[in-house]
């Protein structure tokens, strides 16, 4: 694009004066703007790490209170592994307590069975030997003493010694066993001879013979007597014997009754001797069972103890390492507390500073909105003056306007034409002036895109004449081609990546070309010389 001619017409001077000023007031609050804003942004920088470390000595005392919630919790495990510990204790106590009881319960029921047992049968075989003993007496006596007075026939005497044998023998059987002697002497005092007159021969022979006696011999008292006499001896005599017959069925029904009692009774012993023995596997079981009991109970005690003595080291250690820690953040939370009040009292002065600045800030943002309203209407007048300035140029340009050329008019009507050279200029005119400059800087910018496409097809050229040198130089043509130097090979490469223009290059391809002509026709002349000396 070509430059519009130079003008006579400029700003005037006041609004010079005026644009510099804003711009030196609008650079310095720009300045001092961004001053503020670095100082501001360094105080909340400040007051964001303030906050940071105040955050970090939060949680550094939510760590100790953790800590010491941690340590009171093993604490209270220590204690309940010291009670459980000691509740393991009072129920091995107990254990051992409850065994002893039981073997000393054990030992002595076992003691009282077989004492009883023992006491059992020797009762019931003394029982029966003295009632053996006693029937064998009995039968001993009543054969040693009832035929003697049976043949002697003296009835008060078999009476008497009858009646003492029964009531001897009936006592001795009612002490060891009253039923059956009560029941003997029931039979024997309730039984009469009448009752007893179908027992057998004996009874009726004695019927007849008293018959033939009582016919033979009735004539005296004596003799009634005698026979009274007789017959209340053989009622005795057969008395004595249904006595004798009933005792030896009542020895003989005892005598089974004994052996079926002995029978049972050794059939009692044994089981009671099986039982025994079931008792005495059971509580060796038993015994066994609880000796195992015991020595698992002793073992886990054992692991127990130990186990409770490493955690007891463990822990000691562990209380040891967190009283440590604990004095040392002790000592770090005083140095941070010291800490966090100068960061406190600083935050604070931040503070402060920080709502200075922000009135600041408030204060500089008006009078910044402000200069920027003034600006604005800097800008609209600036772009007025611009606007005019251009339709200035575009009619100086197109319609060739002079000052000197209206040095006859008047002075009023210069003053008038200075303040607005366009007020003669009709709009027609102005648009055509605006569409002619446009076209033109169309033309312009074509012809710019032209000579851009020329360049880079002259680049072309050259790489591709660039691109055939070395070829011919890679085929062993290299005597042929033009000799060229270092400096122009690196022309050369600055040319084809258009960073130099390829004038400068021509230009010495061309003095090298001429000089080469020159230097040729010298040679010419020479040789032609030569010749002609030489002819």
């Amino acid at each position: 694009m070509t430059s519009p001619p130079h003008t006579s017409h400029t700003l005037p001077s006041h609004h010079q004066k005026r644009s510099s000023s804003d711009h030196l007031l609008l650079h310095s609050l720009k300045t001092e703007n961004e001053i503020l804003r670095s100082e501001l942004n360094s105080t909340t920088k400040y007051s964001s790490q303030l906050r940071q470390q105040l955050k970090e000595q939060q949680n550094s005392s939510e760590e100790y209170k953790k800590m010491k919630a941690h340590l009171s919790r093993m604490e209270n495990q220590l204690n309940q592994s010291y009670d459980q510990i000691d509740r393991l204790k009072n129920e091995n106590h107990t254990l051992k307590h409850e065994t002893r009881r039981l073997s000393s319960t054990l030992k002595r029921d076992m003691e009282h069975l077989e004492n009883q047992q023992n006491h059992q049968f020797i009762t019931t075989i003394a029982y029966c030997v003295r009632v053996l003993r006693a029937l064998l007496e009995e039968m001993q006596r009543f054969h040693r003493l009832w035929l003697p007075t049976y043949h002697s026939g003296l009835e008060k005497e078999l009476l008497r010694d009858s009646s003492n044998e029964r009531f001897r023998v009936a006592s001795s059987v009612e002490i060891e066993k009253p039923p059956v002697s009560s029941k003997i002497d029931d039979l024997f005092e309730t039984t009469s001879f009448g009752e007893l007159s179908n027992a057998g021969g004996s009874k009726i022979q004695y019927y007849d013979t008293m018959n033939q006696r009582q016919r033979v011999d009735e004539t005296t008292r004596e003799v009634m007597d005698l026979y009274e006499l007789l017959e209340r001896v053989d009622r005795s005599i057969f008395m004595m014997k249904l006595l004798g017959d009933a005792k030896i069925e009542s020895v003989t029904l005892v005598h089974k009754e004994l052996k079926h009692q002995n029978t049972e009774l050794q059939s009692n012993i044994n089981s009671l001797n099986r039982n025994n023995d079931k008792m005495t596997q059971l509580q060796a079981k038993n015994l066994e069972e609880f000796q195992q009991k015991k020595n698992a109970l002793r073992n886990q005690m054992e692991q127990l103890q130990r186990l409770y003595e490493k955690q007891k080291v463990d822990l000691q250690n562990k209380l040891k390492q967190v009283r440590i820690q604990l004095e040392s953040q002790h000592k770090d939370n005083t140095k941070l507390e010291t800490k966090v009040s100068d960061l406190t009292k600083k935050c604070h002065n931040l503070d402060q500073d920080k709502t200075f600045v922000e009135e600041k800030l408030i204060e500089q943002e008006n009078a910044r909105v402000k200069l920027a309203e003034q600006l604005d209407r800097e800008r609209q007048l600036h772009q007025i003056v611009q606007q005019e300035l251009s339709n200035l140029k575009l009619a100086q340009k197109f319609l060739r306007t002079n000052q000197g050329s209206t040095s006859n008019g008047s002075a009023n009507s210069e003053s008038a034409d200075r303040e607005n050279p366009l007020a003669n200029i009709p709009k027609e005119k102005l648009d055509l002036m605006q569409t002619i400059n446009h076209l033109m800087e169309e033309n312009q910018r074509l012809k710019d895109e032209n000579l851009h496409l020329n360049v880079r097809v002259k680049k072309y050229e050259k790489q591709q004449k660039l691109a055939a040198v070395s070829a011919a130089r890679q085929n062993g043509g290299a005597s042929r081609a033009p000799a060229t130097t270092q400096d122009e090979i690196q022309e050369v490469h600055l040319i084809a990546n258009d960073k130099l223009s390829d004038s400068q290059l021509t230009h010495k391809i061309l003095a090298r070309k001429l000089q080469q002509e020159r230097n040729q026709r010298l040679e010419e002349r020479t040789l032609q010389a030569t010749n002609g000396a030489k002819a």
